[in-house]
């Protein structure tokens, strides 16, 4: 098992000690809703520019081109 995999499965038992409807350190999300956010950004292909591209500061945002 690599690190990734390890991490995973850790997150996935102590979620599922914990139940679906706990509450997370994001102030109004639940265990549920944290782990569709994570399955959402693994799986579709649509996400994968904010997961792989970093934002830089010095990247100009629509609001500075103005």
């Amino acid at each position: 098992m690599t690190p990734a995999q390890r991490e995973r499965a850790s997150l996935v038992e102590t979620m599922r000690s914990i139940g679906p409807d706990a509450p997370t350190l994001c102030e109004g999300w639940t265990t549920r809703d944290l782990a569709a956010h994570l399955v959402v950004r693994e799986r579709r292909l649509d996400a994968m520019p904010g997961i792989m591209i970093r934002f830089s500061p010095a990247t100009p945002t629509r609001s500075s081109a103005r």
